[in-house]
């Protein structure tokens, strides 16, 4: 799975910087199937831009989350203003765990 904490659309994305999760390894990603309709999702961890220098950072409130699920090339958009991201590239606020069924 690829999160990535952006703008709306990409010329705002390209602003704010295209921050992507790092994959946390601390558990087992098994192989989830699902049937037709059925759900999955995995945990985001976001750690809070105001917790690193502001040189190291460059903080930017963010208009959400662009979610590509595995194995797809298709984003989802979720809405929010309610998280600040960092411009710097090798900023890294976020990381998603492994997805679970359900």
């Amino acid at each position: 799975m690829l999160v990535t904490d952006l703008g709306a659309d990409d010329a705002v994305a390209l602003r704010v910087g295209l921050v992507v999760a790092e994959l946390d390894r601390s558990t087992p990603h098994p192989t989830v199937t699902l049937a037709p309709g059925g759900k999955a999702s995995a945990p985001l961890k976001i750690t809070q831009a105001g917790n690193l220098p502001e040189e190291e950072c460059k903080p930017k409130t963010a208009d959400g989350f662009r979610v590509y699920p595995p194995g797809s090339t298709a984003s989802l958009f979720i809405k929010t203003t309610d998280y600040t991201a960092c411009t710097v590239p090798s900023a890294s606020l976020l990381s998603v765990g492994a997805l679970v069924a359900g």
